[in-house]
């Protein structure tokens, strides 16, 4: 959850900076918080089906391509509106996947627990 959270905040950061220089530290905590967010994301997904990492893999990247037409609709909003609309847009859509991940927390640290006890014979 922390880098759903880092994410979000950096990117509101990001859209409402008074300036060019002010930008540029929310860029980069976005930066690192978007790494951890996409692998915890990953990870996540590739254990759905335990042995069919290929197949989930192909399914996923397919409905991640039309995360594409976002730019596109956020483009849409710069032109009519500026660009810190189009960057406030991406703090809203940043607030929704940390309220995603908010909402969703069935596999959190029994998943874990469970992967851990599975894997690692007891004494």
């Amino acid at each position: 959850m922390r880098p759903a959270v880092t994410v979000a905040v950096a990117v509101t950061l990001v859209a409402l900076a008074p300036s060019a220089l002010l930008v540029l530290p929310g860029a980069l905590v976005f930066g690192f918080g978007i790494i951890g967010f996409w692998t915890a994301l990953q990870s996540r997904v590739l254990k759905l089906r335990p042995g069919q990492a290929g197949t989930v893999s192909a399914v996923v990247s397919t409905i991640e391509y039309s995360g594409f037409l976002l730019p596109i609709g956020i483009g849409a909003v710069v032109d009519a509106h500026g660009l810190r609309a189009g960057l406030g847009c991406y703090a809203i859509l940043a607030g929704l996947l940390l309220a995603l991940v908010a909402f969703d927390r069935s596999g959190g640290k029994e998943e874990l627990a469970e992967l851990v006890s599975r894997e690692l014979p007891r004494p």
